[in-house]
């Protein structure tokens, strides 16, 4: 079982969009070389949202980053570890929420059975002692489900069941433990999925939140891929999204590619930022929330946000940081629910001073601020 040491990325295609942005790909760290995201989309319906039964969200956008445990330690071991995550983000990022994300395994790409991977899977007792360390800092917390396809992570999008029934009904099985522990535990918000992009759309996912929902009644919904504006996901006109039940919320992760230097100024960038989420509709953004943004610290990445496996540019801290500022900027003036920075891992020593890896914002101070900054704005308004 491969970890996510250095995050995820995406792997696709870049598209053009009028003279600053171009569409964005999207997929994870181990997406092999020629695999374009557009294959699932070879036939798509159109983008119809099912009409929202709750009105959408009040007050600020919720700032928040996401903490992904990618292994089973004991749970002296993950107090431990989370006790030094969680006070990283709490205390210095200072934001005010948490996404703990951790992964389910998916043995083969036509699989229908979805299990917890032993031993990338967190026990149910691990979750819980993070969810007790994060609520003691004074964090809302929220779960994500991401998926490790034929061991290896980050590939979900490429998901696609021999029967999208028996692999929903699996999921929920398998999702169950968790989804009553989050309703135990008074969990804001469970995603209970995240870019399984061919089945994204099926009219099968009603049934799968109705049945969540007698079992967990606080806000759940799906991470849908991104996407670009011509390969179909969330931000195109192309995609149908999951029917999430009564609230009507949405998610998805979001890896724009732009046309900009990597000295643009946060204003280009965050014209670009507004002018990927307008490819969905102002009433639909009202309710989505970013569930993942993130980009490599270096030279060149605005093109390849996600790129983390094979990052060539010279290092410069301000991509990073601009970046954070401009979705951040943008998400506000959508009125977007919340944004999710991607990530810490439940592994890292955020004390330890900066990171040799580019893909990571622990010990960047201008990504630092950049977070706080969108923190302080979502306060403030």
């Amino acid at each position: 079982m491969m970890t996510r040491l250095t995050g995820r990325a995406l792997a696709g295609i870049v598209v053009a969009v009028a003279a600053a942005l171009a569409g964005t790909a999207c997929g994870h760290p181990f997406t092999p070389a020629g695999y374009s995201p557009a294959r699932p989309y070879s036939t798509v319906r159109p983008w119809t949202p099912p009409p929202p039964v709750a009105p959408p969200p009040r007050g600020p956008m919720t700032v928040g980053v996401d903490l992904y445990d990618a292994q089973d330690y004991s749970v002296a071991e993950t107090r431990v570890l989370g006790e030094r995550a969680i006070s990283y983000i709490a205390n210095t990022l200072r934001v005010k929420s948490i996404g703990i994300a951790w992964d389910y395994a998916v043995p083969g790409w036509n699989s229908d059975t979805v299990l917890p991977a032993s031993p990338g899977t967190p026990s149910l007792a691990d979750i819980a002692a993070l969810t007790s360390i994060a609520r003691s800092h004074g964090l809302r917390v929220s779960y994500r489900a991401l998926f490790t396809v034929t061991g290896v992570n980050g590939q979900s999008e490429r998901l696609k069941p021999a029967h999208t029934k028996a692999w929903l009904n699996s999921l929920l099985t398998t999702e169950t433990p968790a989804l009553r522990l989050a309703a135990s535990e008074h969990v804001g918000e469970f995603v209970v999925g995240t870019e399984t992009a061919s089945i994204e759309g099926s009219p099968l996912w009603h049934g799968f939140f109705t049945r969540a929902a007698a079992l967990y009644h606080g806000t759940l919904s799906y991470a849908t891929w991104g996407g670009s504006p011509q390969a179909g996901g969330f931000f195109s006109a192309k995609r149908a999204l999951p029917p999430v039940g009564r609230t009507g919320l949405y998610g998805a992760t979001a890896y724009p590619s732009v046309s900009l230097p990597s000295d643009a100024p946060v204003s280009k960038l965050t014209s670009a930022w507004e002018s990927f989420l307008a490819h969905a509709p102002a009433r639909v953004l009202r309710r989505t929330a970013l569930d993942e943004v993130g980009i490599p610290a270096a030279d060149g990445m605005y093109a390849d946000p996600w790129e983390w496996n094979h990052v060539t540019g010279r290092p410069d801290d301000e991509v990073q940081a601009r970046w954070f500022l401009a979705a951040c900027a943008a998400a506000e003036r959508e009125h977007m629910r919340a944004i999710y920075f991607w990530n810490v891992n439940l592994s890292d020593n955020p004390g330890a001073g900066l990171f040799a890896s580019a893909v990571r914002f622990e010990g960047r101070p201008a990504a630092e601020a950049a977070i706080r900054s969108c923190q302080r704005s979502a306060e403030t308004g």
